[in-house]
């Protein structure tokens, strides 16, 4: 067996890569330098005359590179467990020579295992950027429509537009979600729903409140219908979505509704990230846009607070007169615009200061709002029903002549008189009601002057003996 001569043993043993010449006819290897006893993890000295087989127990090479435009040359790479069980990476270059007669081949070993695992790692970092960039560019895009659903919130003025709002803009900030968002009842025992988007009906039915997460634990719970353990929501099993939210709406730590946002799961596979990132990413925004919700419910919540309280009469819930001022001047100029008639009921309870002083002040007011109930009931919606003063109402009837206002005071006046009255168990007996009728512009043109005009006919019918209707006279009519 021979080996190179001192000079090339002397460059051989000095190069880092683990060197091995190995004959060709016997697969015997006849010089190991010093690098390849480090890499295999043995003393050098031990390989020489070993086969290459024994040496290098690789499970599997990959060769590439093997064929006569290289000259025999072979590049491979394999993977081989050490004596102390650690497993490294290894690529081998093997290069044919001839010498004095002999074949041989020139082995390169070269450790790639730290290379690669610095490969590994920036790959690693470079998916860990493009996820971070894609998480940027949709926190990015997140805020700015978080930013404008802020903005189109402020200007809200009830609750309808408020549910407007969300039914035309969740899927701006939760593409392809589908979803509903519900309000609880005044007695905080049942909710229904006000807006939905994707194909959630906005059905009105009443929700119960125990089955449904969010609004029975005031916390967001998350629903997956591979998850058996997962708590109950009454939206979420009835169309069985892959993925819902069920996130509360709060006011000062107190449930007032619930945004329920559903998926279906191609939604979640088609996402750059991860579907646990995903779901992390989808929720924050969720709840971000139900935090925004529930400031801008609760601020129509309290302008209709306010407004019910600035143009109702708190008795009987029926318009107060500057509601009454503030609409005739709208009414009276819609009907000379349509050319419609307009006509106005004045009417009082009869004797009513004489039932107070019998029964009490107290079921004096509970007469006030039962009469003011029939008043309501007996009117179009259309139709504007005040508390005028004491107990004097005005009804307000849009596209009504002066004869169909006369019959309908008629028919108010018989629903009223045949009202049986009681009150904390005590009989009240009957009360009874009369009416003046006037219409525009025959017994005026501004609204104090038909309005007067049928003060005046509610006066005649008083006069006459109460409990009847009489409507303006056209003649004469007085000066306001």
């Amino acid at each position: 067996m021979r080996i190179p001569s001192a000079g090339i043993r002397y460059v051989l043993n000095a190069i880092d890569n683990a060197i091995l010449i190995v004959r060709k006819e016997t697969g015997e290897i006849s010089f190991a330098n010093p690098s390849s006893g480090i890499l295999l993890g043995i003393p050098f000295e031990s390989i020489r005359g070993r086969p290459l087989a024994e040496v290098l127990p690789f499970t599997q090479r990959d060769r590439n590179g093997k064929g006569d435009g290289n000259r025999g040359r072979e590049n491979s790479f394999f993977q081989m467990t050490l004596t102390d069980g650690t497993t490294i990476s290894v690529t081998m270059k093997t290069i044919p020579y001839s010498w004095e007669g002999q074949e041989y081949e020139f082995v390169v070993l070269t450790d790639m295992t730290d290379q690669l695992e610095q490969e590994r790692q920036s790959l690693l970092t470079n998916e860990n950027l493009k996820r971070w960039v894609i998480e940027a560019e949709q926190r990015y895009g997140a805020l700015a429509v978080l930013q404008e659903l802020t903005i189109l919130l402020q200007r809200c003025r009830n609750l309808e537009e408020v549910a407007k709002v969300v039914s035309s803009f969740m899927t701006k900030i939760l593409p392809k979600s589908m979803g509903d968002l519900v309000l609880m009842d005044a007695e905080k025992k049942g909710a229904r729903t006000v807006s939905a988007w994707g194909r959630i009906s906005a059905d009105p039915m009443l929700l119960d409140v125990e089955r449904c997460a969010g609004l029975h634990t005031g916390k967001t719970a998350v629903i997956r219908s591979d998850d058996s353990d997962a708590p109950i929501c009454v939206r979420h099993i009835a169309a069985r979505f892959h993925m819902s939210f069920c996130i509360p709406l709060k006011i000062d730590e107190e449930t007032i509704g619930v945004l329920h946002v559903h998926f279906d799961q191609t939604h979640l596979q088609s996402q750059e990230t991860s579907e646990d990132n995903s779901l992390d990413h989808e929720r924050k925004l969720g709840e971000s846009a139900a935090n925004l919700l529930s400031l801008s419910i609760a601020n129509a919540m309290l302008r209709e607070t306010l407004l019910h309280q600035a143009i109702r009469d708190p008795l009987t819930g029926l318009f107060n007169r500057r509601y009454l001022e503030e609409s005739m001047a709208r009414e009276v100029a819609r009907a000379t615009r349509t050319k419609n008639p307009l006509s106005v009921i004045m009417t009082d309870i009869d004797h009513f200061k004489v039932f107070n002083d019998q029964f009490g002040h107290a079921a004096g007011d509970e007469v006030l709002r039962v009469v003011s109930d029939c008043l309501i009931n007996s009117v179009r919606g259309s139709d504007i029903v005040c508390r005028f003063g004491g107990e004097e109402f005005l009804i307000v009837l849009q596209d009504a002549g002066l004869v169909d206002a006369a019959n309908r005071a008629e028919q108010i006046r018989k629903s009223v008189s045949s009202i049986p009255l009681d009150f904390q168990g005590k009989n009240l007996g009957y009360v009874t009601m009369s009416f003046g009728v006037s219409e525009f512009p025959i017994h005026g043109e501004v609204p104090e002057r038909f309005i007067k005009e049928a003060d005046m006919a509610l006066y005649r019918a008083k006069k006459e003996g109460r409990n009847r209707v009489v409507t303006a006279s056209v003649a004469d009519p007085p000066n306001v």
